[in-house]
């Protein structure tokens, strides 16, 4: 009988498990949803995004013009470039004033268009390194930054930098507080509660915005601290709580108006506490009060015996102030930062050694004397 005769031809039982297991592989993979463009982001990034998009145009870079002399004192103009943050639907900006001072041009360019809007000086206070400048032509689109709360940061909270960096445009960094913490500047002052972060600063981020998570403006960007000039991760802003404290001044008077003692003052150390005999071991001395200051119109008293003390003369017998709202006093500095808390019109209590007795006193802040 006839019978079909069997192939020759044998499949490897290998190619079957490999043609199996393409064709499990097509069932499962092809058959699966593709992942969304909007979705291949987490969460947290998402919301990164959203504010970044919300507040970026709100943050400006400003443009200066400067002129300097060469060596043979001929007059050259000279670049510069910083940001600024928006403040204002009038176009003023809030910058520093490092990033405007001496400049004999301003101009602004708003996010990717790259018309230069002739600005004007406003108001500036070298102190704090703050400025304002108003744009001549206000963008119709212009859009505002909402200033935040610096007073409840938290070190870990994420901060987010924005500004302009080596003239390349609207850049973005993001990082933690580090800290908050006073630091000396190249002038040797003092700038208390410095907002100190690790998200990248650069030059030209000066006068930009350091956000917070939601958005809100906590800081204005300032300084770095970097042996070669470049972000280490060191970067420190002016608390926006100090800056909203200035800008009703700035804007109306150009200027800001501080609390005026009106006091000659020597600190007060542990061994010259002993080499005069004095009844405290700290605390400000005070040699001599202007006719026209708050302490004076208060009833404080300088001294009236002069001695020389580490080459320069002090007068002795004075009052002595140890503390102003029963917080202490010192040094010289924070003294000032104790008054300059406060503004013209205050009244505060300064706890003062006169003759060996302490005592209080109600003092009322005045402004300093005009200028004739």
């Amino acid at each position: 009988m006839p019978t079909t005769p069997r192939s020759h031809f044998q499949v490897p039982r290998t190619a079957v498990w490999f043609a199996l297991g393409l064709l499990i592989g097509w069932q499962v993979l092809g058959h699966r949803p593709q992942a969304d463009a909007g979705t291949s982001l987490r969460a947290e990034e998402a919301g990164t995004v959203a504010t970044i998009k919300h507040v970026s145009p709100s943050v400006v870079t400003v443009l200066t013009l400067t002129a300097s002399e060469d060596q043979y004192f001929d007059a050259v103009p000279r670049a510069g470039a910083g940001s600024g943050v928006v403040i204002s639907k009038a176009g003023d900006i809030l910058t520093n004033f490092h990033v405007i001072g001496g400049a004999q041009q301003v101009a602004v360019v708003f996010g990717d268009n790259r018309q230069r809007i002739p600005a004007r000086l406003v108001g500036q206070d070298p102190l704090t390194d703050l400025a304002i400048i108003r744009v001549t032509q206000v963008p119709a689109n212009l859009v505002v930054a909402k200033l935040g709360d610096s007073s409840g940061i938290q070190v870990g909270q994420q901060a987010i930098a924005i500004g302009n960096p080596f003239g390349l445009g609207r850049t973005v960094t993001t990082g933690v507080i580090s800290a908050v913490r006073d630091i000396k500047g190249d002038d040797g002052k003092v700038m208390r509660g410095m907002i100190q972060t690790d998200a990248a600063i650069n030059q030209g981020n000066s006068g930009g915005a350091l956000l917070d998570s939601q958005g809100s403006v906590i800081g204005i960007n300032t300084m770095i601290f970097s042996p070669s000039g470049g972000s280490v991760g060191i970067g420190f802003a002016i608390p926006i709580d100090r800056a909203k404290k200035l800008i009703p001044d700035l804007l109306s008077r150009g200027r800001v108006v501080r609390p005026w003692l009106g006091l000659d003052a020597f600190p007060i150390s542990a061994e010259m506490a002993n080499a005069l005999r004095l009844s405290v071991r700290a605390g400000i001395l005070i040699s001599r009060v202007s006719a026209n200051g708050s302490l004076a119109r208060a009833g404080f008293k300088g001294g009236s015996k002069a001695v020389v003390i580490g080459g320069r003369t002090v007068m002795l017998g004075g009052d002595i102030i140890t503390a102003v709202n029963d917080q202490p006093v010192r040094d010289i500095d924070t003294l000032t930062a104790a008054i300059d808390s406060h503004k013209v019109g205050d009244t505060v209590t300064i706890t003062l050694v006169r003759a060996g007795q302490i005592a209080k006193a109600k003092v009322t802040l005045t402004g300093p004397p005009a200028k004739p």
